[in-house]
C-alpha cells in the first residue's frame, strides 16, 4: 500500500536525508536557492510546508498523479492552487511557471466569500427577520453563522458556491434564546475544504440585536427619538455630557432618567444598563411628574386645539396650563386653564381673537393637596399658530450638493406663499446638519439667511468639515428649534446622500516679486517689495478658512530685517489666479538685497504640494527714475514722463502745458537709460489703482485696476452701487481722454466678497443680468480671464437680475 509523504517523513531514509542534510549545510549555507518563492496566498503551492514555493512541490504533485506518493486531504487542497477540486497537471504546470516567474498567483487566490449585509451598524429586535446577503465565488458549500465577538455562536444556515460571484440572500428570524448585544456575520467555507483566508469574511462592523427596549415611561431613554432605547442613546447622553455634542432641550429631558434636574453620568449608566437589559425601568418612571404631550413642538394651531399632558404618582390637586412667548426670554404671556383638577389629562383649547399668530410653547403646570411642590413639563419645542387660511412661510431642504472645492451646499425652498423675511425669525440657528456616516455635525446662523420669496429657494454652504471620499448620508433640519412661523412644521427634516470625490486642493506658490520706488511726502523715497503669490493648484484657497496668523514670511539677508504678514490681508486665490501683496517698506536706499518669501510658512493651509513655498531672490534693486521725472534723447523731440517705472510719452505740447509740466525740468537721457523703462501707450499715467475715471462728456462711470501689465475697467452700475460702497466719493472721479478710458479692457466679471460666486455681468441702463458660473473650469472653458474678476459687495449683486447659469 502507498503511503502519504508524510508518513515516510518518518522513515529510516528520511532521517538519514536529515542527517547528510545537515552535514553538508555549512558547505551549501551561503548558495542562494533561486527557485524558491512564498506562497501568494495562504500555503497554496506549498505541499512540503517548508515556507516556499519551489520545484520540489512541482515533483510532489507530479508523482501524485503518476502514483509515486499519496497525497491526505490537506496535501491535495495545498496541490490544488487551479482550484478545480482535484490535482492535475495544470496545478503542476502552475506551479512550474510561479516558480519560473512567468505567473505571481494562483486562481485559487482569486476565490473570495463576502458579506454584503448586515455589514454593521443596523439595529435588530428578537423575532425580526432580517436579510443576509453575500457573495461567494467559491464552488463549495458553506456555513453561515453570527458570533458575538467571535465568543458565542450562533449557527444560521447554509449556501452552496456560485462561480459568477452573484449576490445570494437568506433569511434569519432572530430566535429568543440569542444574548442582547453586538453581533458580526461570518461566513466560512467548509472545514473540509480547509483553513484558508479565502474561505470565510465578517461583516466589517458590528450590528446591534435589543430586545423590544421600548421606553419604560414617555420618552425616557431615547434620546434619537427612534422609539427604542439602544447603546446608541447611552453614546449620545455620554457625548452631551462630555460636550462632544450639544443636545437639545428636548434631548436633556429624555436623558435625564434618574430625574435630579440635570444630565450626569447616572443617566449614562441607567441608559446603557436598561438597553442591555439588566434593568427593567427608570427611577423617573417613578417620580411624580408632569409630561405635555401636545402641543409639543412643530404642530399648527388654528382656531381649536386639544391640549394633552399625562401625570405619573400625582395624588389629587390642581393642573393649570399656561403659555409662553417665543421671543427673546421665554415667559408667560396668557392663562389658559386654571387649577382644574388633576385627573384631568387633556383640554379643549379655543383660540378667541386676542391670540396672535406667533411661536409659542405651553407649561402644564400640576400641584397635590398638602404637597407645597409643583410639577411642571413645558412643550420640547415651539409649534405655530397660525389664523385658518391664512398666507404663511413653509421652509423645506430641497436638495444637496458638494462643489468642486467640497463645500457642502443645501439648498433651502420657501414652498409656503409668502416671502421668508430673515430679520423676523430671531433664531440664532437657521440649518441644522448631521453626517450620520461620519458622525459630524454643524450648524449655520441666522446672520448667514437672506430672505427667501415664496416658491424661491437660496443655496447655503452648510460645512466644509466632510473630506472622507465615499457616499455620506445627511440629515439636515431647516429651523431646527421651530422658531420660524410656518404653515407646516412636519416638513423640515431632510436625508439625503452626497458623494466626495477626490478633493481638489489649492497650490500656493511665490511667482516673483517686484521692486517699486514711491515718493511719499511724509517718509521720504521708500522702497516697496511686492510678493506675487499664484495658486497653481486645482482648489479654491478661500480666505479665513485655514486662520493662518502667518500667511507670509519674509528676510532680508542684506539688511538683517524679516517680518510677515497676516491672514487679516488675505482675499480669496482662485485657481490659476495671482495676487500681489505689499511684504516690505523700507526707507533705506538698498542697492542689493536678498530676500527669501515663503508662503504659509507654518503648513498650516491643506495644499496639494508643501514643498514649493519658499522663493529666494538674490539680486540688485532696479533703481528707475522717480515718478514724474521728464526725460529725452539728445537728438529726439519725443518727451516722456516716467510713472511707476515707466515711460509714458506725451504728444503734444498742450498736454505738456495741461499737465503743468516745465521745460527745464526735461533730463537728457541715454538710449540704454530710456530702453530701460518699457512704454505704455495707454496715456493712463495719472490713473492709480482703485482710481474711479470717466471719459470726457461720457456719463459712465469704472473703477479700474492692475493685474500686472494688464489693466482693466468695470463700470458701475448706477448711484446706488456707487454710494454702496463707502470708500468711493464723487469727487475722486478723474475726467480723462476717451482714448485713455479705452486702453483698458472691460472686465464683466464679478465676485461676491462673501459667497464666493463668480457672475458675469450684463449691464442695460441701470439695470442688468447676472449669470452664475457653476465651476471654474466652465468659466475658463469659455475663455474668461480670472484676473479680470473684480469683487463686489451684496448691494452691487442685487442690483443685477439672475439669470441662467453657465454650465
Amino acid at each position: 500500500m502507498k503511503k502519504s509523504i508524510y508518513q515516510k517523513k518518518g522513515s529510516v531514509m528520511f532521517i538519514a536525508f536529515l542527517l547528510l542534510l545537515s552535514l553538508v549545510s555549512g558547505v551549501e549555507e551561503s548558495k542562494a536557492v533561486v527557485d524558491q518563492k512564498v506562497s501568494p496566498c495562504d500555503s497554496y503551492g506549498d505541499i512540503n510546508l517548508d515556507g516556499y514555493v519551489t520545484a520540489a512541490d512541482s515533483s510532489l504533485a507530479a508523482d501524485n498523479i503518476t502514483g509515486k506518493v499519496f497525497f491526505g486531504t490537506y496535501e491535495i487542497i495545498l496541490a490544488d492552487v487551479n482550484f478545480n477540486g482535484r490535482v492535475d497537471i495544470g496545478d503542476v504546470a502552475a506551479i512550474d511557471s510561479f516558480v519560473a516567474g512567468s505567473i505571481t498567483t494562483f486562481p485559487v487566490c482569486s476565490k473570495s466569500i463576502k458579506v454584503i449585509s448586515p455589514n454593521g451598524g443596523q439595529i435588530f429586535e428578537i423575532g425580526q427577520e432580517v436579510e443576509i446577503s453575500f457573495t461567494n465565488s467559491l464552488t463549495e458549500t458553506t456555513i453561515i453563522a453570527i458570533t458575538d465577538n467571535l465568543k458565542t455562536t450562533y449557527a444560521i444556515g447554509s449556501a452552496s458556491g456560485n462561480s459568477n460571484n452573484a449576490i445570494q440572500k437568506m433569511t434569519w428570524s432572530i430566535p429568543s434564546n440569542v444574548v442582547l448585544g453586538n453581533y458580526k456575520i461570518l461566513i466560512k467555507a467548509l472545514p473540509s475544504f480547509g483553513h484558508v483566508m479565502a474561505g470565510q469574511d465578517y461583516s466589517d462592523n458590528y450590528f446591534q440585536i435589543i430586545g423590544n427596549k421600548k421606553p419604560p415611561c414617555a420618552s425616557y431613554g431615547d434620546l434619537d427619538n427612534d422609539g427604542y432605547v439602544t447603546n446608541l442613546d447611552e453614546t449620545m447622553a455620554a457625548d452631551g455630557l462630555s460636550g462632544k455634542i450639544i443636545l437639545s432641550e428636548s434631548e436633556e429631558s429624555r436623558a435625564d432618567v434618574n430625574y435630579n434636574g440635570r444630565l450626569d453620568i447616572g443617566d449614562v449608566a441607567a441608559i446603557g444598563s436598561f438597553a442591555t437589559c439588566n434593568i427593567t425601568t427608570f427611577p423617573v418612571c417613578a417620580t411624580k411628574s408632569v409630561k405635555v404631550i401636545s402641543p409639543n413642538g412643530g404642530e399648527v394651531v388654528d382656531n381649536e386645539k386639544e391640549i394633552l399632558w399625562s401625570t405619573s404618582n400625582l395624588g389629587s390637586g390642581v393642573c393649570s396650563i399656561y403659555l409662553y412667548n417665543a421671543i427673546g426670554t421665554e415667559q408667560v404671556i396668557k392663562t389658559i386653564m386654571l387649577n382644574q383638577p388633576s385627573s384631568y389629562t387633556r383640554y379643549q383649547w379655543n383660540l378667541t381673537s386676542d391670540y396672535t399668530d406667533g411661536k409659542y410653547k405651553i407649561s402644564v403646570q400640576c400641584s397635590e393637596h398638602g404637597n407645597s411642590a409643583v410639577y411642571s413639563d413645558k412643550s420640547d419645542n415651539y409649534f405655530s399658530i397660525i389664523r385658518s387660511g391664512k398666507a404663511s412661510v413653509d421652509l423645506i431642504v430641497e436638495s444637496v450638493r458638494i462643489d468642486e472645492y467640497h463645500n457642502t451646499i443645501a439648498k433651502i425652498k420657501n414652498v409656503g406663499t409668502v416671502v421668508y423675511d430673515a430679520s423676523l425669525s430671531y433664531n440664532d440657528i437657521f440649518i441644522n446638519w448631521k453626517d450620520l456616516t461620519s458622525g459630524k455635525t454643524g450648524s449655520i446662523k441666522n446672520y448667514r439667511i437672506v430672505n427667501i420669496p415664496a416658491g424661491g429657494s437660496e443655496e447655503f454652504i452648510i460645512t466644509k468639515d466632510i473630506v472622507a471620499e465615499g457616499e455620506h448620508n445627511l440629515e439636515i433640519t431647516v429651523d431646527p428649534d421651530n422658531v420660524v412661523i410656518e404653515s407646516n412644521e412636519n416638513n423640515n427634516v431632510s436625508n439625503l446622500s452626497v458623494v466626495i470625490s477626490s478633493k481638489k486642493l489649492p497650490d500656493l506658490v511665490i511667482t516673483g516679486i517686484e521692486v517699486k520706488k514711491v515718493v511719499d511726502p511724509h517718509l521720504g523715497e521708500g522702497i516697496d517689495i511686492i510678493a506675487q503669490v499664484k495658486n497653481i493648484g486645482e482648489g479654491y484657497y478661500i480666505y479665513g478658512d485655514s486662520r493662518v496668523e502667518k500667511f507670509i514670511s519674509w528676510s532680508d539677508s542684506i539688511s538683517g530685517k524679516s517680518g510677515s504678514i497676516g491672514n487679516y490681508k488675505l482675499i480669496s486665490i482662485l485657481p490659476g489666479e495671482t495676487k500681489e501683496y505689499s511684504i516690505y517698506r523700507t526707507g533705506l536706499d538698498l542697492e542689493f538685497y536678498n530676500i527669501r518669501i515663503i508662503v504659509d510658512p507654518e503648513n498650516i493651509i491643506e495644499e496639494s504640494n508643501n514643498q514649493n513655498n519658499t522663493f529666494i531672490k538674490n539680486s540688485a534693486i532696479n533703481s528707475c527714475l522717480i515718478d514724474g521725472t521728464l526725460v529725452k534723447l539728445p537728438n529726439d523731440p519725443k518727451i516722456y514722463v516716467i510713472i511707476n517705472c515707466k515711460r509714458y510719452w506725451v504728444k503734444t505740447a498742450k498736454e505738456f502745458q495741461r499737465r503743468g509740466y516745465k521745460w527745464e525740468n526735461i533730463k537728457i537721457t541715454t538710449d540704454d537709460e530710456l530702453n530701460a523703462l518699457p512704454e505704455d501707450s495707454g496715456n493712463a499715467q495719472d490713473i492709480k489703482e482703485g482710481a474711479i475715471i470717466r471719459a470726457n462728456g461720457d456719463v459712465d462711470i469704472y473703477i479700474v485696476k492692475y493685474i500686472g501689465n494688464k489693466k482693466f475697467k468695470r463700470l458701475i452700475l448706477n448711484p446706488s452701487v456707487f454710494r454702496s460702497y463707502g470708500h468711493l466719493r464723487w469727487e475722486d472721479v478723474i475726467g480723462v481722454e476717451k482714448e485713455t478710458v479705452n486702453s483698458f479692457t472691460t472686465s464683466n466679471l464679478v465676485r461676491n466678497a462673501r459667497t464666493g460666486r463668480i457672475y458675469r455681468l450684463t449691464a442695460n441702463g441701470d439695470n442688468g443680468i447676472r449669470r452664475h458660473f457653476r465651476s471654474i473650469s466652465v468659466m475658463q472653458r469659455l475663455g474668461h480671464d480670472l484676473d479680470a474678476v473684480y469683487e463686489i459687495n451684496e448691494t452691487d449683486e442685487r442690483s443685477y437680475e439672475q439669470g441662467e447659469d453657465f454650465k
